[in-house]
């Protein structure tokens, strides 16, 4: 029978090492864990200052504005605005077929006038929180070449044009242009902008 070799005991000082060294790594563990914590709870805060100090600013810089309003608004002016509003309301086309009423009108004015018309819709835009439609338009204006008139062109375009300014809704014309020589009107355009209340009607 064979005789199993002899294991050297562990001495008291080699657990002892052995203990020292798993606290030690122990210990550094437990601190590096710390100080990671540490240092994200520093940057985490740091950030959040930062965004308090942001949100600090835009709340002050509103609170100016409003400050401004209110002073710029009063409570009588305010009044007086929210007094005109049924006026205003009653200025405007009553959706497309008030603008096509007017398109007709426009049309009709322009016949005995030996003019003839034509237009072009542009596109639409809202105002006022989405409650008026601003619809903008090009009327082109040419002499009729087969009706005689004995009054020059250009004094029939502007009597047109005083019809079109004297319309009782509201419009705008924000640019006219004339073609011609020096003796007569060739053709004419105008840019129109006509307003109207926001009405489930689609516009052209």
């Amino acid at each position: 029978m064979t005789t199993p070799p002899n294991v050297p005991p562990v001495s008291k000082r080699s657990r002892w090492f052995t203990a020292a060294m798993v606290e030690r790594v122990v210990l550094f563990s437990v601190v590096s864990v710390t100080g990671i914590l540490l240092w994200s709870s520093v940057s985490r805060l740091t950030q959040v200052r930062t965004e308090s100090r942001d949100l600090s600013r835009q709340i002050a810089h509103l609170s100016g504005e409003i400050d401004v309003m209110r002073a710029q608004w009063p409570g009588i002016r305010t009044q007086q605005v929210t007094s005109r509003m049924p006026e205003a309301t009653t200025s405007l086309f009553q959706g497309p077929p008030a603008i096509s009423e007017w398109i007709e009108s426009v049309r009709a004015s322009a016949i005995p006038l030996a003019l003839e018309t034509e237009f072009e819709f542009i596109g639409t835009r809202t105002q006022a929180l989405d409650s008026v439609v601003v619809m903008q338009t090009r009327l082109h204006i040419t002499p009729d070449r087969e009706a005689e008139s004995p009054r020059p062109a250009f004094h029939r375009l502007l009597e047109l044009g005083q019809t079109i300014a004297n319309y009782p809704k509201r419009l705008d014309v924000l640019e006219l242009t004339l073609h011609g020589s020096s003796n007569s009107v060739g053709e004419a355009s105008a840019l129109i902008e006509v307003w109207s209340e926001n009405t489930t009607t689609a516009f052209p």
